[in-house]
């Protein structure tokens, strides 16, 4: 699984434990002593609507989703919100408050104009339904409403995106700095996984073992070792995997011409959740200084070799 995935991943999942919690937060509401005016069974029926739209996304079925089904997911959502708020028929209820929470995913990670469509979707929902609700109050009740809970939610819905735009902002120009300085190291770079496949790789990488991105990317590392290293390179991993987490070693790799590259790897083990984790490598081409040493090595054995004959 990519970067970008991943990413869609765990935020389907932000969503799917905030919705899912959400409904659950309703459900204890209804358990203890509450208005008679709500419709019990309405807000019953909601709860567990809302929890099938959670287990859609807790379960996966819309990790590939488009980003406009995602923006129609939180619409429902917000949909669901209001009809909920309807049928607990309480103007001052908290429970508006989940408006809110549905605006950090989007102005985090859609473009403005669908950040801004939320928004008006949110004040013209929650405007709506606190209109039905203060129908038959006085004046003064339903101008506390309006100008009240309406403005706070609305404005809190606002403040609280803009907020997590910026810090998206911020994460993701970290994220951009990082990749250039992966993708333009003069050192070749790789990410691999605890089951030893390579996930991510650099240029410098590239051109060390004569292979595009492509030929590595999903493969084992084991396909471009040298054959007499593959044991030594499956017991790093295994040690990283048991908690040894930075380990530097030499070993070879065979480009598909047969040339044999040596090379120094510094690895670094990230432990992951649920035991996962991932592999960072920094590899370094050392083949000429090999040789080099080969050669002194093989110079000192000649001039001994002619010191006992001499």
């Amino acid at each position: 699984m990519d970067g970008q995935s991943a990413g869609r991943r765990a935020r389907a999942r932000a969503i799917g434990w905030l919705i899912a919690g959400g409904a659950a937060m309703v459900l204890i509401w209804v358990a203890l002593p509450h208005p008679e005016r709500a419709s019990d069974g309405w807000v019953v029926a909601l709860v567990v609507a809302t929890w099938v739209l959670a287990a859609l996304l807790l379960a996966g079925r819309l990790d590939r989703a488009s980003r406009r089904v995602i923006a129609a997911v939180i619409g429902v959502a917000a949909l669901l919100i209001s009809a909920t708020l309807l049928a607990i028929g309480d103007p001052a209820s908290g429970f508006a408050l989940f408006y809110v929470c549905l605006a950090p995913y989007a102005f985090a990670t859609w473009r403005s104009r669908y950040a801004v469509a939320l928004v008006v979707l949110i004040a013209v929902l929650y405007g709506a339904v606190l209109l039905a609700l203060v129908a038959d109050e006085p004046d003064a009740v339903v101008a506390d409403a309006v100008a009240g809970r309406w403005i706070v939610v609305v404005c809190g819905t606002i403040a609280l995106g803009l907020f997590a735009r910026h810090l998206g902002m911020l994460r993701r120009a970290s994220e951009d700095r990082f990749r250039r300085g992966f993708a333009d190291s003069p050192v070749g770079m790789a990410i691999i996984s605890a089951d030893w496949r390579w996930l991510e790789v650099n240029d410098a990488l590239c051109a060390l073992l004569g292979r595009s991105r492509d030929e590595l990317i999903g493969h084992t590392p084991a396909e471009v070792t040298h054959p007499e290293d593959i044991a030594v390179s499956r017991a790093v991993v295994d040690r990283g995997r048991s908690g040894t987490a930075q380990q530097e070693f030499v070993k070879r790799y065979v480009r598909p011409d047969g040339q044999v590259v040596w090379a120094e790897v510094d690895s670094i083990f990230v432990p992951g959740r649920r035991a996962e984790g991932w592999f960072y490598a920094h590899v370094q081409d050392i083949t000429a200084q090999r040789a080099a040493q080969e050669a002194v090595a093989r110079q000192a054995r000649q001039q001994a070799a002619v010191a006992e004959l001499g």
